[in-house]
């Protein structure tokens, strides 16, 4: 200690001829590092003559490339199944809320059926991926050179893998409660998928209303579970605990469940709930006040004489844009009630046009603003608005180019689009479009158990 002293004074003589300099040993400076902050970094510079400098951040093509990455794989990865993106649960919600009437036993074998888990990611899983891998390959080319033979080259690198290794040891092992959680989630998917995979199948058709049972009851009913099955050790589950020499039973007592209400009240995105809600008030309003039909009377007369995919084409490039401006969920709002009259006038199937401008709207990968996701990557400091837009124009064009490709040729499997179905008609008795000089005939399913041999 006397030592450490003496040369503590000598350092104090010192400063007060010259200024002291940080203290080498051989090559080697050494730093202080636990005295630098993370708010020192981030904070501004002061110059010599008081004034603040902001420090300049050196922007790689690497950093472009992973903070752009996330919030496109984010809003593409979305689309692929019916959770994914409030707006897929928009449009089935405003779709089967609009025709519920048909939903009834009266009209039968009228070609409607509700959108469904199933049936969602039949049609949509293929898309997701080809937009994804497709994205992906423009995004190694723009950014890090059209030479595929070194995208694929991994050098290893010592700090990311301590990063990782040091995250991954921090998890620990996994515990009771987050094997039943594992396992109720397995659940909800599997009931999803079965409920009813194919039209008039799976297993809402045990029950004598199937249009009672809903996705939103599987998510109650495993919701109700998480409120009772035990997030500790206990002896009802001694399977997770058979390593333990301190064995729990039954008699300790109840065990903590692994859902709360005061942990629902502070995880689940109110907001999320708030937009949705919205959303539908906006469609409300949009109809009731006569909105919809006003400016799809006016696209009727734009389009006439169209054909149906170049009027599908229109419709999600338009939807793809808009949504660059204004949040997305806003966008699939606005757009869904209006391309839903635009469909019964023109006499295609709703879906024909409501589906891709959906899907579209989830494309917005240019501005800021588009998306949660995009704003998230933006508040890192390190991207520009020149940065997604050259980045994300070339997405934008394959996801609606192959959402309107898939519309053509599997929509016809998955949703029978290549129809115009009765139950669009508002009269399951009517022969005529809203807009015969557009299409002659309308073709459709036979109409109702009174007349079932008779059609359009």
């Amino acid at each position: 200690m006397g030592e450490v002293n003496e040369a503590l004074d000598e350092d104090t003589d010192k400063s007060n001829t010259e200024e002291k300099g940080p203290e080498k040993h051989g090559d080697i400076e050494e730093t202080d590092f636990d005295a630098i902050s993370m708010d020192s970094i981030d904070s501004t510079v002061v110059g010599s003559d008081g004034s603040d400098i902001e420090p300049e951040v050196t922007v790689t093509a690497l950093d472009i490339g992973l903070l752009i990455c996330v919030p496109f794989a984010a809003s593409i990865g979305g689309t692929g199944t019916f959770t994914g993106t409030d707006l897929n649960l928009y449009l089935s919600g405003y779709y089967n809320d609009f025709y519920a009437e048909y939903t009834t036993s009266e009209y039968q074998n009228n070609g409607y059926f509700a959108i469904t888990y199933a049936n969602w990611a039949m049609y949509n899983l293929l898309p997701s991926f080809l937009t994804f891998f497709l994205s992906y390959i423009w995004l190694q080319g723009f950014n890090f050179g059209w030479n595929p033979i070194s995208w694929f080259k991994c050098e290893k690198n010592e700090g990311a893998e301590n990063v990782i290794n040091t995250e991954f040891k921090k998890l620990g092992p996994m515990k009771q409660g987050e094997y039943v959680s594992l396992f109720c989630f397995i659940i909800v998917v599997i009931l999803w998928i079965a409920r009813e995979p194919t039209d008039g199948a799976g297993w809402a058709y045990i029950f004598p209303v199937p249009s009672y049972m809903t996705d939103g009851m599987v998510v109650i009913l495993i919701g109700i579970c998480l409120f009772v099955l035990p997030i500790d050790d206990s002896g009802l589950f001694c399977i997770f605990n058979r390593f333990r020499k301190d064995k729990i039973s039954i008699n300790h007592g109840p065990a903590r469940p692994i859902l709360t209400w005061d942990v629902v009240q502070r995880r689940t995105g109110w907001g999320v709930l708030i937009l949705i809600g919205g959303g539908y008030a906006i469609a409300q309003a949009s109809d009731d006040s006569g909105f919809s039909e006003f400016v799809a009377t006016g696209l009727a007369q734009l389009v006439d004489g169209w054909e149906s995919w170049a009027i599908c084409l229109l419709c999600s490039i338009m939807a793809s844009m808009f949504t660059e401006i204004t949040s997305n969920t806003a966008a699939c709002a606005l757009f869904v009630p209006l391309l839903n009259k635009l469909a019964l006038k023109v006499c295609v199937h709703p879906l024909y046009l409501c589906l891709p401008a959906t899907v579209a709207c989830s494309m917005s990968f240019m501005l800021p603003a588009a998306t949660p996701p995009n704003a998230i990557a933006f508040g890192s400091g390190r991207l520009k608005s020149i940065h997604s837009i050259t980045n994300g124009f070339m997405p934008k064009i394959i996801g609606v180019g192959l959402i309107n490709a898939f519309i053509m040729f599997f929509g016809p499997l998955i949703y029978k689009t290549d129809i115009f179905p009765c139950f669009a008609l508002g009269d399951p008795t009517g022969a005529h479009c809203y807009n015969s000089t557009i299409h002659a005939e309308c073709p459709c399913y036979p109409s109702s158990k009174l007349n079932p041999d008779w059609s359009c």
